[in-house]
């Protein structure tokens, strides 16, 4: 008998059919892996915001503050409470204003509170003062507000609507 070298094309079949077996279970993997990476972000978000409604409420000047910190990680900062990472670096998190203008979350990030009375959102907060003076942004004809968060992992994405006149916050 000779000593064949190679391999048949039935082996051949079956490494290929094993390989697109395997490709496909970490393509899913990774899909599902991004989808919980927005979910769990989008969770601890809007924990968040309802327990800043529920403390402004009851407190005076609670603010929120959403932004990145130096390693890209996603963070949120209530007065009185301790920053918290909310998302991972591989996220996109923005905010769309009133205008429909979405704005990236950087390190710079944005400030939101309610109204003490109500519990609906006030706009956008541009600037607190030393003097605890709270500025809000304004276009020169109105006061913007935050209209939706936009998280987003690939093709995963989830949007949070806040309404402006109840401050109640719910997943698009």
């Amino acid at each position: 008998m000779k000593n064949q070298k190679g391999i048949s094309l039935v082996e051949l079949i079956v490494v290929i059919a094993i390989l697109a077996v395997v490709t496909a279970v970490v393509t899913i993997s990774i899909g599902t892996l991004s989808s919980w990476n927005v979910t769990s972000c989008m969770e601890r978000l809007e924990t968040t915001l309802s327990r800043t409604k529920v403390d402004a409420m009851s407190k005076e000047n609670i603010i929120v503050t959403l932004k990145q910190n130096a390693k890209g990680e996603y963070v949120i900062k209530e007065t009185g409470r301790q920053e918290e990472i909310i998302g991972k670096s591989s996220l996109t998190v923005s905010y769309i204003d009133s205008l429909s203008v979405e704005h990236p979350i950087d390190t710079t990030g944005f400030m939101l509170t309610y109204d003490r009375a109500s519990g609906a959102l006030k706009p956008i907060i541009q600037e607190v003062k030393n003097t605890g003076e709270i500025i809000y942004q304004w276009d020169g004809s109105n006061y913007l507000y935050c209209s939706k968060i936009k998280i987003t992992n690939g093709h995963s994405t989830q949007i949070l609507v806040l309404v402006k006149e109840t401050g109640k916050t719910y997943v698009q």
